[in-house]
């Protein structure tokens, strides 16, 4: 709802004045809006944990059925020519540079 500064050339007919009731149904539909809204991202982030946690048991079994078919006599290179690739090593997140709270404007201790 835009409310509008009052102005001199504005008549009282132009723009009625809202109920109580309208008021009401207004922020009603707003709330329910958002519940909806807000229960739809949570079932779809619930999917996407589930997913996600598929993906990683997928990927232990893999590395312990390729682990099981390179010691049962395969190598790398066979399976690899057959588009059975290793599995790659996860690459661990590199940390963001330090930083001295100094730097961040927080001081320590009591200076006078």
């Amino acid at each position: 709802m835009t409310v509008r500064a009052y102005t001199s050339h504005m008549s009282e007919t132009n723009t009625p004045t809202p109920t109580p009731e309208a008021i009401e149904e207004l922020a009603n539909r707003q709330v329910q809006n958002r519940i909806e809204t807000g229960k739809k991202v949570a079932a779809t982030l619930r999917e996407l944990s589930e997913a996600r946690a598929l993906v990683a048991e997928l990927e232990n079994r893999y590395k312990t059925d390729y682990d099981a078919a390179i010691t049962s006599s395969w190598t790398a290179p066979e399976l690899s020519s057959i588009g059975i690739d290793p599995v790659k090593p996860k690459r661990s997140r590199r940390a963001g540079p330090k930083t001295s709270r100094r730097t961040q404007g927080i001081s320590i201790g009591n200076k006078k």
